[in-house]
């Protein structure tokens, strides 16, 4: 982000089996001193989808590296003045996505999902204006089994 004081975090399962849903947890948190808006949507497309109307997409690569095709067809949409999140310092806004709703994991083995937040667009309420730019999340691991 423009600043050091949000960080983008995903969470989700270690293993599941192919064809079960895979709920991923994002959050966006607060680490900063003072309060702050954010975009809290998380609408998930293709990182890169040319409309600017999501906020989170993924890169997801199968068990020898190779990248997992995004499989939805997302119709973006501008957020409203009520998907803004004044977060207070340390504190998170959560949300959670299914991964397989956008990715087929067709393969047994592990699969590693990187996550990015992002927000381009000016937003504005109650005279504060909310963060522009982007967050990277740690990447984590899920293991899927035959």
């Amino acid at each position: 982000m423009n600043a050091p004081t949000l960080r983008f975090s995903i969470a989700g399962p270690e293993r599941v089996r192919l064809g079960e849903a895979v709920p991923i947890d994002l959050a966006l948190t607060n680490t900063g001193a003072t309060p702050i808006l954010v975009n809290g949507r998380f609408v998930v497309d293709e990182d890169d989808a040319l409309d600017g109307t999501f906020e989170v997409s993924f890169a997801v690569t199968d068990p020898h590296g190779a990248p997992v095709g995004f499989l939805a067809d997302v119709d973006g949409f501008d957020p409203s003045e009520a998907d803004l999140v004044l977060l207070a310092p340390g504190a998170a806004h959560a949300g959670r996505v299914r991964l397989d709703r956008y990715f087929m994991l067709s393969e047994p083995g592990e699969h590693r999902l990187t996550a990015t937040y992002r927000n381009t667009l000016a937003l504005e309420r109650d005279g504060r204006s909310a963060l522009v730019g982007t967050c990277v999340a740690d990447p984590i691991t899920l293991e899927v089994s035959g």
